[in-house]
């Protein structure tokens, strides 16, 4: 298949993600979730009570998978369904909940005016419905092309040139909110004054204007 113009090999990673222990079965299927939004989402049954994090498997296949082969959504399951023939039945295997990932950290909304301008940002291009301030970035699907228009509709929105690798150093919201304001704050630095000096007692040279006038 092709997702954000490259081509992917679905087996592929279902192969990897199939490798983590706490994985029991799993598919991976690029699913259009929204008009124009076409993801890779990975259907996954666990292996125990204990179901992995989506930070741990992420991390796990970011050590054997390009950045853009990495599923932007996951969905966990009892287990998979299946035909009455006994294979798994992808025709019916649910859509994915967009209002926010599983992730292993608390909800918490913005708290200001700058956090409020980030998380719009997040949720427009990443199509989450909620994100919270110390959510990660990329643990809600975000990936390089993405990191790339972030951080452009981040210097429009905030008129700051902030470098792109402060979004792989500070992923969340409440990071990025700090750098912004010390980026803003810097810009509006007041430029100091021009003290006058007093020339009494000085032999100050004249210009050669002054010389000719």
């Amino acid at each position: 298949v092709k997702v954000r113009g490259f081509r992917i090999e679905l087996g592929e990673i279902e192969s990897v993600l199939g490798e983590h222990a706490a994985v029991k079965n799993v598919i991976v299927l690029a699913k259009e979730v929204r008009p124009g939004d076409t993801r890779l989402v990975a259907y996954v049954v666990s292996a125990n009570k204990d179901r992995p994090t989506i930070e741990d498997l992420r991390e796990f296949m970011r050590s054997r998978l390009p950045d853009y082969m990495l599923p932007a959504t996951f969905v966990f399951l009892d287990e998979m369904p299946l035909t009455p023939s006994g294979k798994i039945d992808r025709k019916v295997l649910p859509m994915p909940d967009l209002s926010r990932p599983e992730l292993q950290v608390e909800y918490v909304e913005a708290r200001n005016e700058t956090e409020e301008k980030l998380v719009k940002i997040c949720r427009d291009l990443l199509n989450v419905d909620k994100v919270g301030v110390y959510d990660n970035f990329f643990d809600l699907g975000g990936h390089s092309l993405l990191a790339t228009q972030f951080m452009s509709r981040l210097r429009d929105q905030f008129n700051v040139e902030i470098p792109l690798r402060t979004l792989f150093e500070k992923p969340t919201v409440d990071e990025l909110a700090q750098v912004v304001e010390a980026a803003a704050q810097s810009t509006r630095a007041p430029i100091p004054a021009i003290k006058a000096v007093s020339r009494e007692g000085r032999k100050v040279r004249l210009s050669s204007i002054q010389k000719d006038g």
